[in-house]
């Protein structure tokens, strides 16, 4: 930024989550060998193991983590972010074959609290619990927590949007009451875990309307998050 090397002054759980799988996919490619892809994952899972936010007795990954003397933006927990570092522990303690700590370190989370009747919730800063059960990224990082053997409610009210014509008209009126389409948790669903009916009409609906953009405007889009060199470090866009 600016023409200098800058880090962010906190890491999110969905950062954790990236980091993880850029350095496994970087072992696989052959950019890092076995002997730093090991020394990486090892402090990548004893930094999750390090410090927690504390709520009904139980531990969970904190929303945010600082990395410097700065202090974290954010204590709470937030079950998106969390969703998608569980996706990525269980990809890569499957691709380990368990070699790294992994099942101990989910294991000493307790999820049971923040998932009401099978809802996902966020914690804000001031301790309260809200439902996140219908945000736009909830398919995808619902099933997070199903890979580790939590129960999760269905996130839509169909089953299957291609199964019928009705079907298919509900799901779109419940895609557009969660707000804006963003590429992340539906393309990032299909790369990683194969995608679902709802994430993949998602993805369908975003790039028809790029398309369409590209053709009248001339202007290639994909609406994305994007760093920015200050507060609040992120923008996100997305259709709607």
């Amino acid at each position: 930024e600016f023409n200098k090397q800058t880090g962010y002054p906190f890491t999110t759980m969905w950062d954790v989550g990236t980091l993880l799988l850029a350095t496994l996919s970087a072992e696989r490619l052959g950019i890092i060998d076995q002997s730093e892809f090991e020394k990486r994952i090892s402090r990548i899972i004893a930094f999750l193991g390090e410090t927690s936010f504390r709520y009904a007795g139980g531990r969970l990954p904190n929303t945010e983590r600082a990395l410097s003397s700065k202090p974290s933006e954010r204590n709470g927990f937030d079950s998106a972010d969390t969703g998608r570092l569980l996706v990525a522990l269980k990809i890569l303690d499957t691709y380990t074959a368990g070699a790294f700590p992994v099942l101990d370190l989910v294991s000493s989370w307790n999820f049971k609290s923040i998932l009401g009747d099978g809802e996902m919730h966020v914690i804000n800063d001031k301790g309260r619990i809200v439902s996140a059960h219908a945000n736009s990224y909830a398919g995808y990082a619902g099933r997070g927590y199903s890979l580790w053997g939590e129960e999760i409610k269905p996130v839509f009210n169909t089953a299957d949007p291609a199964r019928n014509m009705d079907d298919a008209i509900a799901t779109l009126a419940e895609i557009q009451r969660r707000g804006r389409i963003a590429t992340e948790p539906h393309i990032t669903e299909e790369i990683e875990l194969g995608g679902s009916p709802h994430g993949r009409l998602a993805a369908d609906i975003l790039y028809a309307a790029q398309l369409k953009r590209y053709r009248e405007t001339g202007i290639a889009t994909c609406v994305t998050e994007c760093a920015m060199a200050g507060p609040p470090y992120f923008t996100y866009q997305g259709y709607q």
